[in-house]
């Protein structure tokens, strides 16, 4: 809590700076933006790894609903609604599954479609690297709702709200990690 109120002491000390770094930021990513050690991608590849992301987050999204869809069914049918303890860890872990290998193929016919990128998602070792990146996003997840309800209330829907938030940085890191790890082209 104190760390956010520091930065915020000092964006109302210095709004300028803020304003003056974010227009400087957004001109130059307008123009063109550096990756891969120097290469530049231009106004047209920006647009299509713009395109491709958005693709990304709705593939994520319809995941997202059948992983919450497998987790909701194992709960209430296998478990007759006991969601604590251990039959709550195999309904999250059967959703985590179904919803990884949904979001692998959708991605595969729908996210990264260039032939160099099919070709480097073919194979058990690419879906194990894909699993893996999913992993890491699923403990990133767990990690940051556990923070965060530090700093929200438990009252009303407020977890819904960390929630929403703590699915948009997961998606950034796992397109970025299965764009790098996995897919690795252009």
């Amino acid at each position: 809590m104190r760390i956010l109120l520091l930065f915020y002491r000092f964006y109302r000390a210095f709004p300028f700076f803020f304003l003056t770094k974010c227009r400087l930021h957004c001109i130059m990513y307008l123009n063109t933006v550096t990756v891969n050690g120097g290469e530049k991608l231009q106004k047209n590849e920006l647009r299509k790894t713009i395109l491709e992301f958005l693709r990304y987050a709705v593939v994520g999204g319809i995941s997202a609903l059948i992983d919450m869809g497998v987790l909701w069914m194992v709960t209430e049918f296998v478990f007759d609604g006991k969601n604590t303890g251990f039959p709550l860890a195999i309904s999250v872990a059967a959703g985590f599954v179904v919803g990884l290998t949904v979001n692998y193929l959708l991605s595969r016919l729908f996210v990264f479609t260039t032939g160099e990128q099919k070709e480097r998602s073919r194979g058990a070792l690419a879906f194990l690297t894909y699993a893996a990146v999913g992993a890491v996003g699923f403990v990133l997840t767990e990690g940051l709702m556990h923070l965060g309800m530090l700093f929200v209330s438990t009252e009303g829907l407020w977890y819904l709200v960390l929630n929403l938030f703590v699915k948009g940085v997961v998606l950034i890191w796992n397109y970025l990690g299965r764009k790098l790890f996995v897919y690795r082209g252009k």
